[in-house]
């Protein structure tokens, strides 16, 4: 090509402006063509006024310095699919163009060959056979109840007033309802600073909300909902709120221990050195137990949420005195009922010696394991509860000497039968 024109160079990036006119019917008109390098790529660009030529020139070079020039190498299907793309993106803030992309080309690597919505499909199934219900947005649970108050023609004032309060929570709340705890709801409450009656309102709205939720499979149907355990304003003002954390001491732990019935050692030491509720306990079978951990699957757990519990020594020490049953047999098989694990745990804590106390283990292990390690965020993912509250209630209750006699509680002489452990990791 002959010798540019003009040349418009901006921070080491160059367009070149040639003169190029054009001939039609025998007259010749002013022409001009810049020419430059885009995405690896020569490019070039006719414009017919050399004014115009010059300013497009300058833009060019500039958008080429700034990284932006790689737009004037894309075609205009190329532009329209990336107008699009940002237009869907625009419902899901805070995602990228190229993190969605690069997400979506590490789940095709992943499933190979067949659609990717379909793959999404089945392990929602899978999800959902496991568990044992439906996950759910609460907003979107909070909208089908209220069509259903349509469909059963309630009043108009009940309609209204549900429809003020869910529509609160909604705002709130824009998880899934089975991950919402009862802490959550209650600190929500709270930090509401509304009067009684009107915080009466909100958590008779959360519990209708959340049976609601319940009764269409969106929660477990086997267990009370958390909105259900919300404690009530009067119980808030009794003298148990101010009223200090019950603890076992290492040496009510030591009696408990030594003095516990065969059918109970597994369950007073897994609860000690695991923190396990007791409604998980109940439902605890030997094949659960695995060399190294202990594992709470989501239909076993309070929070519907599976989590490894890690078998610290003491636990295995313990653990070592007791003969495991058949892998899907219950640990505490004699007990058909939670109440009536609990009544002969109390039981058997007053046949040692030692009085019982309410939640008595589990507020021990979080005491004692956070003075332990230091870290509460460990201890919660253990617990299967919120940092929040675990810093809340059991920070700073017990000494880091008082933990250590905690966990060093073993067993007396080395007699006893030997629990077999399950060899699956």
């Amino acid at each position: 090509m002959k010798e540019a024109l003009e040349t418009v160079s901006v921070k080491g990036t160059t367009v070149f402006i040639y003169l190029t006119p054009t001939k039609k019917n025998g007259k010749t008109y002013p022409g001009h063509t810049l020419v430059y390098t885009a995405a690896g790529d020569r490019k070039r660009k006719f414009v017919t006024d050399l004014e115009k030529a010059r300013k497009e020139a300058k833009k060019i070079a500039e958008q080429l310095s700034e990284g932006t020039g790689h737009v004037h190498s894309l075609s205009p299907s190329e532009v329209s699919d990336y107008s699009a793309a940002i237009r869907l993106l625009r419902a899901h803030p805070g995602s990228t163009l190229a993190a969605v992309v690069a997400e979506w080309a590490q789940a095709k690597a992943a499933i190979g060959d067949g659609p990717l919505v379909t793959a999404c499909t089945e392990y929602r199934k899978g999800i959902e056979r496991q568990s044992g219900f439906t996950p759910a947005l609460l907003p979107d649970i909070a909208v089908e109840f209220l069509r259903h108050l349509e469909s059963a023609d309630a009043s108009r004032r009940y309609s209204e007033n549900c429809r003020s309060q869910m529509n609160r929570a909604a705002d709130v709340f824009r998880s899934h309802i089975h991950t919402i705890t009862t802490q959550d709801l209650g600190a929500w409450l709270d930090g509401m600073k509304v009067a009684p009656r009107t915080r009466k309102n909100m958590r008779r709205a959360l519990v209708t909300l959340f049976k609601f939720a319940k009764q269409q499979g969106y929660l477990p149907r086997d267990r009370q909902t958390e909105a259900e355990l919300i404690p009530s304003r009067s119980k808030m003002n009794s003298a148990n709120r101010q009223a200090p954390i019950g603890l076992y001491a290492p040496g009510d732990l030591t009696k408990i221990l030594n003095g516990a019935p065969e059918e109970l050692l597994p369950v007073f030491a897994i609860a000690a050195f695991a923190g396990i509720r007791s409604a998980e306990l109940h439902r605890l079978t030997w094949g659960d137990i695995k060399k190294d951990h202990i594992i709470v699957e989501a239909d076993k757990a309070k929070t519907a949420s599976r989590r490894l519990l890690p078998i610290v020594p003491a636990l295995k020490a313990w653990l070592g005195k007791t003969t495991a049953g058949d892998k899907e047999e219950r640990l505490c098989r004699i007990y058909s009922r939670e109440s009536g694990l609990a009544r002969g745990m109390s039981a058997a804590i007053r046949g040692a010696g030692v009085e019982p106390v309410h939640n008595g283990f589990r507020h021990s292990f979080c005491t004692y394991r956070i003075a332990s390690t230091q870290n509460v965020a460990q201890v919660a993912l253990e617990a299967g509860n919120s940092p929040t509250m675990l810093f809340k209630h059991y920070r700073e209750l017990a000494t880091k000497k008082q933990a250590a006699a905690w966990f060093a509680v073993r067993p007396a002489g080395k007699g006893g039968k030997v629990l077999q452990f399950s060899a699956a990791a």
